[in-house]
């Protein structure tokens, strides 16, 4: 495929302690990340363990015939059913990470994965080998978050799709970065499309978008490639050409992923990643959230740090194994996050806007449904004080070993607690990470959800009617989560595989009412009102700030200069079991 000029993919080598003995510990597509373990033929994978090759990383350049041993280790593909071992084309080594290309005359089967290194060779790590499984590059080589797509109209092909515009110098190349528009031709870049002999060797068969029911999704939107198959010169390395549709309303993070076929008619679906896209004229893609600086500090590799912390007046409501209760609990806790690209996508962009709601949606592994970021806590000192109406003189918030902060002020069966309305502070005296800070809200002295407590099930195809009173000068919450096991065993959660839907919409205190749409609530899977099912939902209504009262600042001991966002907010309210039907 011509006119696209080929994308230098840097991949995450992570630091361990060598051992004597080759040990591997995970064994994955090296572009679509950890949580992609099925290789296929012609993949490019990586290899991560410990005591794997020489102790000085180097890697090859392509294009060239790449050696079955490199820096005095090699790695070797074993039909569990017998036969001679596959040796694998070697690009890059460390003691705690290889990667490498399968040749594609291996076949789809189970195979065990050993590293050799100086004679000495690890035990066996299963892996499934399928015909397609197509992991998409990211910009940070995690498999999630913005993805190292380049865009054809753009300095022709010499591009990064980015958030914000400027240009950087990288291979002789100066490329320009910035959002992709509607219409542009976008090359996704990874491994994993299935078997191509010439590819082994540099070249490309091409086109293989018909054999592979290759389609590209954008935002739910179904696209046929351009061209799909490997790319010219560079082994183990595919592309995807498609045009971003015009009905995709720009967003920082418009997601994506690629859906293929073997020829026994079993679908895989990629990694999903976000691009970025910019109304027409815009050279950088628009947020409520975060200004064009804090973006271009994310595309430059950098991290956010946003302070948050939160008064909590909660009164929840359980049925568990046919049994109902209700418990109650007041208490302040929150931290300082430091947030990369891919989490803050994660969190703020992957997100479908509904006005005046957002859903998020995900279906994996029970234990990765968050609906937020995986983020770095960082350290503000040992304590925070905590003082206002009611909580007692010398009063702090305490830090945990991942530098979360929390102070419990009630929690028992029958209403109770000190939180009422008034001025609440939050001080930091300062810590290795974030210095010294002082932080204060004021709360309002009542909120009533005056239809909440009959609500026991919400339908899905109409929209929801809530009525309140009080709540102060801030705004009103309320959001809803429903969990569905699809797969997996009962009695063993960590093996299950979850369809999971968080939606939140918002209004003014003094609105006294709001609608949730059915286009939202339909988003939902139909589940049950009782924890003990493994499919339950949730719905929650609370008063909270309007997100300008309570904001502050706080100095960064090590990064220098300060956050970038803290809030000190309240959240009072009701949270119970519902169904979604």
């Amino acid at each position: 495929m011509t006119g696209f000029t080929r994308c230098v993919v840097t991949v995450l080598a992570v630091t361990l302690p060598a051992a004597a003995q080759p040990n591997i510990t995970a064994v994955f597509n090296a572009f679509g990340g950890a949580g992609q373990t099925k290789l296929t033929p012609g993949v490019f994978f990586a290899v991560q363990g410990n005591g794997l090759a020489d102790p000085n990383p180097s890697l090859q350049t392509a294009p060239q015939p790449y050696p079955t041993v490199f820096l005095h280790a090699s790695v070797a593909f074993t039909a569990t059913t017998g036969g001679s071992p596959i040796a694998a084309k070697m690009w890059y080594a460390s003691p705690t990470q290889i990667n490498a290309i399968l040749p594609s005359t291996a076949t789809p089967g189970t195979y065990n994965v050993t590293v050799t290194y100086n004679s000495q060779t690890s035990t066996g790590f299963q892996v499934s080998v399928v015909e397609r499984s197509f992991g998409i590059a990211t910009a940070d080589s995690s498999g999630s978050g913005p993805a190292q797509a380049t865009d054809g109209n753009v300095n022709n092909g010499i591009s990064l799709v980015r958030f914000t515009s400027s240009n950087v110098s990288y291979g002789g190349y100066t490329w320009v970065e910035g959002p992709a528009h509607v219409n542009d031709e976008l090359v996704f870049w990874g491994s994993g499309g299935g078997k191509d002999l010439a590819n082994d060797s540099g070249g490309s068969s091409g086109d293989m978008t018909a054999v592979a029911h290759a389609m590209v999704f954008i935002n739910g939107v179904g696209v046929t490639p351009d061209y799909f198959g490997t790319s010219q010169g560079y082994p183990g390395l595919w592309q995807a050409n498609v045009k971003v549709p015009a009905s995709i309303n720009p967003s920082c993070g418009v997601t994506a992923y690629i859906q293929t076929q073997d020829s026994d008619g079993t679908t895989r679906t990629s990694n999903t990643v976000s691009i970025a896209v910019a109304a027409t004229g815009q050279n950088a893609c628009s947020s409520t959230l975060f200004t064009q600086a804090q973006l271009a500090k994310l595309d430059a590799g950098g991290a956010l740090v946003w302070g948050g912390f939160r008064f909590d007046k909660s009164q929840t409501s359980i049925s568990l194994a046919g049994i109902s209760f209700t418990s109650y609990s007041e208490g302040v806790s929150g931290s300082f996050n430091q947030l990369r690209s891919a989490d803050v996508v994660a969190q703020y962009f992957a997100v479908t806007t509904i006005p005046p709601c957002v859903v998020f949606t995900h279906t994996g592994p029970e234990t990765s449904v968050q609906g937020g970021a995986v983020v770095n806590a960082l350290d503000a000192g040992a304590t925070l004080p905590t003082s206002g109406p009611g909580i007692a003189a010398g009063s702090a918030m305490q830090r945990d070993s991942t530098n979360n902060y929390s102070l419990s002020l009630y929690s028992g069966m029958t209403p109770g607690g000190v939180l009422t309305n008034g001025t609440y502070s939050v001080k930091g005296t300062g810590g290795a990470d974030v210095g010294a800070f002082n932080a204060s809200v004021n709360v309002p002295g009542d909120f009533n959800p005056t239809n909440f407590d009959p609500i026991t099930t919400v339908s899905r195809s109409s929209s929801l009617h809530l009525t309140w009173t009080g709540g102060g000068s801030g705004n009103v919450e309320a959001s809803g989560f429903g969990a569905a096991t699809v797969s997996g065993s009962y009695a063993n959660p960590a093996t299950w595989i979850v369809q999971a839907t968080i939606w939140s919409c918002t209004w003014p205190a003094s609105q006294g009412a709001g609608d949730v749409p059915a286009s939202v609530l339909s988003q939902m899977p139909a589940v049950s009102n009782d924890l003990t099912t493994g499919s339950f939902g949730e719905l929650s209504i609370a008063a909270v700030s309007d997100g300008k009262q309570g904001q502050f600042t706080a100095p960064l001991v090590k990064l220098g200069g300060n956050i970038d966002f803290g809030l000190l907010d309240y959240s009072i309210g009701k949270t119970k079991l519902v169904a979604y039907q």
